[in-house]
């Protein structure tokens, strides 16, 4: 009778078990994992891309392979223009601890300029530094900025 009994408490703990395991990973799929829908990237030239890896962290990259890619300015990009030749970046620089994320700058912009057949970034240039260089160097100016966080989501 002894070995029955201790049977069935083993059995009866399995279950307990059994259960809250079932019960965890039911509640886990129906929450889903946060921010998943915040991902999305945006092709521009070559395998440079914008990949929006959270509301916030909005990259320049180059794309290395199906899921990887290597940045050339980090986050946060704020608009882009771009041609065959030329990718123009303004730049929001991240302020530390920053609680107020809205869709507008925190301030002065940052400029860059990247040169597509050499991979050479130019910048961080203010709005006329920006606009020097690329008249001194026969860029041209960028006549309309596509703000990143308007692009839609994959």
């Amino acid at each position: 009778m002894r070995i029955v009994e201790r049977i069935n408490r083993v059995l009866y703990k399995v279950n307990k078990l059994s259960l809250l395991f079932q019960i965890l990973v039911i509640a886990f799929l129906l929450c889903g994992c946060a921010g998943a829908g915040d991902w999305a990237s945006e092709p521009l030239v070559a395998n440079y891309e914008i990949w929006r890896l959270s509301g916030h962290d909005i990259e320049l990259v180059k794309r290395a392979g199906e899921s990887s890619a290597s940045t050339i300015i980090e986050e946060e990009v704020y608009a882009v223009a771009w041609d065959d030749n030329y990718i123009f970046v303004q730049h929001e620089p991240m302020e530390p601890d920053k609680e107020d994320y809205t869709k507008e700058p925190h301030g002065e912009l940052d400029y860059y300029i990247f040169v597509v057949s050499s991979e050479e970034v130019l910048g961080p240039f203010t709005r006329s530094e920006f606009e020097e260089t690329c008249v001194s160097r026969n860029y041209p100016l960028p006549q309309e900025w596509i703000q990143v966080r308007t692009l839609p989501r994959q």
